[in-house]
C-alpha cells in the first residue's frame, strides 16, 4: 500500500441525498458515488482531504454547488498516485 487516508463522512448528508444520486447495482445493493480530493496544503484543522457526492457532466458544466460529505487527512504516502481506468459500469 502506498497511500493511507483517514476520511470522516457526515452521515446526515448522505441520508438526505435525493434518490437520483443513489444507484442500484445488479446485486440489488445501493451505492452513492463519492469523490475524494487531496490538496497539497492543509487547512486550519490539519486536513487536506475533502469528499463530496459525485456530479453528472451536466451538473459540473453548469457549475452546480458540490454536496460536501466529509473531510480528512493523508496519514502516509510513499510516492505518486497512479491513475486507474474508469469503467462505465461499476463491477458490483
Amino acid at each position: 500500500m502506498s497511500h493511507l487516508v483517514s476520511l470522516n463522512l457526515e452521515l446526515s448528508k448522505l441520508k438526505d441525498l435525493s434518490e437520483e444520486k443513489v444507484y442500484t447495482a445488479k446485486s440489488g445493493k445501493q451505492y452513492v458515488e463519492i469523490m475524494v480530493g487531496i490538496n497539497d496544503e492543509t487547512n486550519q484543522y490539519g486536513q487536506s482531504v475533502a469528499a463530496w457526492v459525485g456530479q453528472s457532466k451536466e451538473e459540473r458544466e453548469s457549475r452546480q454547488q458540490k454536496v460536501y460529505v466529509g473531510n480528512g487527512k493523508v496519514l502516509r504516502t510513499e510516492g505518486s498516485v497512479h491513475l486507474t481506468e474508469r469503467k462505465d459500469e461499476m463491477p458490483f
